[in-house]
């Protein structure tokens, strides 16, 4: 079962408890200006394939986390030519930033 507590009025938090101690939360709002810490395992970033930036939600990750992401994504081995993550894959990357398609 879900539980939510606001944050505010356009953040909000959907937690789903999985086992003691685990527990799933679904954040809404703007990525780039949450505070990441210790008790936060990843931030899913909804990539392209070539996981090198773009619009939306993963050109905004990438335009905050500046030049050491992209580094990052780029020694990712490609499985194809252009393609770092075919849709449906995740890879992690040292900023603990998994990338899913």
């Amino acid at each position: 079962m879900a539980t939510s507590a606001a944050r505010d009025d356009d953040d909000s938090t959907v937690a789903f408890p999985l086992s003691a101690p685990s527990v799933l939360k679904i954040n809404k709002g703007d990525i780039t200006k949450w505070f990441v810490d210790a008790s936060s395992d990843a931030i899913v970033n909804p990539a392209n394939e070539r996981m090198l930036g773009g619009g939306g939600a993963d050109g905004a990750i990438h335009r905050v986390a500046g030049p050491e992401l992209r580094e990052a994504c780029f020694k990712v081995p490609e499985v194809r030519p252009g393609i770092r993550c075919p849709t449906g894959e995740a890879r992690i990357t040292p900023y603990a930033l998994a990338l899913v398609l």
